[in-house]
């Protein structure tokens, strides 16, 4: 209660500092270059902290929720829309500090349209051919404005390869603006990893705008900065899971825009290895994941189309991986936000070195991607070894469970139908049900199912079915289980050790007493 009341105080003093910030910027207090800098990242920072809880109330509000799944981390359920007030606190920053041109408004046009979609997508589920759809229009928009990658030379020595030049470009830029935004809405699967890349991916694009004299995309930038870390600490908590999420219109826009920008200034004017390799290093970790999942899934056979691609979901990125690894997810997004900053430090050097000496950095971050690869190769290799093994023990914990249950002598008198590591199947002679006490218990209950708490799984009962043409039939008796644990399968090894030895003790005592 002391803490909730805490929060509230300095919540009602942060919307006091904001309006003082407002007062003073409309004074002119913060014209100074280097002070409008900072200008920019504190407003927009504190901007993001205080609208997201209005924006997880309006969550809450209008069940706009991430319910718990099997396939997700959380256990319960969580309010999406965090993109909204990232949304919001980088728009007004834009617009507080006047820090608008044509550019800066198609992109901003451009990234609302994507970020309605996508709210709309995280109220009720949207097609994946739709938010490409949506997606390649907004891309549109950007690249229709003259922002595009400048790979190929515009002026050739013939129109052909003006036209090839021009074509080769335009399509890069849709690669990268799509694959960056995708990428970054993959990345989301964890607390605190999408904003935390958005806010290091966005530092080191305003390093590299502040060497480079283009300031006015440096602002821009750091907006992004401080609208992440406003929103990082209900997002990647110390203790606890997030108490709001991004949601796809977050990570959306965020990979969005980003993408924009990275294209829309010069990197190099000298230098053409760092115009191609610097913001390659900065987004190494989005273009890392998108690449090597989509290579392992269309080797896989998992990805057969361009739409599969956008709508497959998986734990197979690089996040699934690190936390395999380390089993962290705290650590696993510190570790995945320490690499990203050591990319983006090799990016921001880059400019300041020769060709030789930038070819080795680059050779650095592909052999650092290598090693992560080939570690985690071995590494799920080993687990899927020791999976195997598992399930052969399994196997016959199960068909000793099930052969317990019905008795001894239906090894004789039962037809194995299946034994796996999900549970076993016996096809029994009616003949033995008078032998059999455990099997008599349930005799007269066919077509039902029986919970076997103590393990965690149930026996199934099916009425007689003929086989071979035996018309007194059989009936199919299943042990199944609702949780696939090691772990139980050793309680109930235990269990029915326990079970024979006091079978045997009392066997023995009747044996004593009757000599």
């Amino acid at each position: 209660m002391q803490a909730r009341r805490n929060f509230t105080v300095l919540y009602a003093m942060g919307w006091g500092f904001l309006a003082v910030l407002l007062v003073m910027q409309s004074l002119g207090f913060f014209q100074t270059q280097g002070i409008r800098w900072a200008f920019i990242l504190y407003f927009s920072f504190l901007l993001s902290y205080l609208l997201t809880p209005v924006v997880r109330a309006a969550a809450w509000k209008f069940s706009i929720l991430d319910q718990p799944t099997q396939r997700k981390a959380h256990t319960n359920a969580t309010p999406l829309l965090g993109g909204v007030a990232i949304y919001l606190a980088f728009t007004i920053s834009l617009l507080v500090n006047n820090i608008f041109d044509k550019t800066v408004m198609v992109m901003l046009m451009a990234g609302s349209l994507v970020l309605l979609v996508s709210v709309i997508d995280d109220m009720k589920s949207l097609s994946a051919k739709l938010k490409l759809l949506v997606q390649l229009s907004a891309a549109t928009m950007v690249i229709a404005s003259g922002v595009t990658i400048n790979l190929f030379p515009r002026h050739g020595v013939n129109e052909i390869v003006n036209v090839l030049s021009f074509s080769g470009n335009i399509f890069l830029s849709y690669l990268w603006i799509i694959g960056i935004t995708n990428a970054m809405n993959f990345l989301d699967g964890i607390d605190g990893l999408a904003t935390g890349l958005g806010a290091v991916i966005s530092l080191f694009l305003g390093i590299v705008a502040f060497q480079t004299g283009q300031v006015f995309l440096g602002w821009f930038a750091i907006a992004m900065v401080g609208s992440c870390l406003g929103f990082l600490p209900y997002n990647f908590r110390r203790s606890g899971s997030a108490t709001i999420f991004l949601g796809d219109a977050g990570s959306i826009f965020i990979g969005f825009m980003l993408a924009c920008l990275a294209i829309t200034g010069e990197w190099s004017e000298m230098n053409p290895l760092v115009s191609i390799c610097a913001p390659i290093m900065i987004f190494g970790i989005l273009i890392f994941d998108m690449t090597h999942t989509t290579v392992a899934r269309i080797f896989t056979g998992k990805v057969r189309s361009f739409h599969d691609w956008v709508a497959y979901v998986g734990r197979d990125h690089i996040h699934h991986r690190m936390f395999r690894l380390i089993q962290h997810k705290r650590k696993s997004v510190l570790l995945i936000l320490g690499m990203s900053c050591c990319l983006g430090i090799s990016a921001v050097i880059m400019p300041h070195l020769d060709a030789f000496d930038s070819s080795l950095i680059v050779f650095q971050g592909i052999f650092v991607f290598f090693m992560f690869s080939a570690v985690n190769f071995y590494h799920e290799k080993s687990v899927s070894s020791i999976q195997e093994k598992r399930s052969i023990f399994r196997v016959q914990i199960l068909f000793d469970v099930l052969i317990d249950f019905v008795g001894k002598d239906t090894r004789m008198d039962g037809v194995v139908l299946d034994v796996s590591d999900a549970g076993a199947k016996l096809l029994l002679n009616p003949s033995i049900l008078v032998e059999v006490g455990d099997l008599m218990e349930f005799s007269d209950k066919l077509d039902t199912e029986t919970d076997l708490s103590w393990m965690n799984g149930k026996i199934q009962w099916k009425r007689e079915v003929a086989v071979d043409g035996d018309t007194g039939g059989y009936i199919e008796c299943g042990v199944s289980f609702a949780q696939r644990d090691h772990r139980n399968i050793i309680e109930i090894s235990e269990f029915l050790h326990n079970k024979k030895i006091k079978e045997q003790i009392q066997a023995d005592k009747a044996e004593l007493s009757g000599a």
